[in-house]
């Protein structure tokens, strides 16, 4: 994971004006805590850690899905 993270830091230093949105599910309300607080992790580290400008990372929660998954779109 942390190469892909890279990856992404790479391409938003990259194309300054670019952003991404990070992308969450949960499998069951019981499960919705655990892949919330991974896309805030997620977040932090291209912050603190990459350097990348906390506006232009957008963290986004969808209601269904698989909590083992994260998807990332830049724009």
């Amino acid at each position: 994971m942390k190469e892909i993270l890279k990856s992404i830091a790479l391409k938003l230093k990259q194309h300054p004006d670019a952003t991404i949105d990070i992308i969450g599910y949960p499998i069951t309300h019981a499960e919705n805590k655990v892949g919330y607080k991974r896309v805030k992790i997620i977040k932090a580290y291209l912050v603190e850690t990459e350097g990348i400008a906390p506006l232009r990372l957008n963290t986004i929660w969808e209601e269904v899905g698989n909590v083992n998954i994260i998807d990332f779109i830049l724009h």
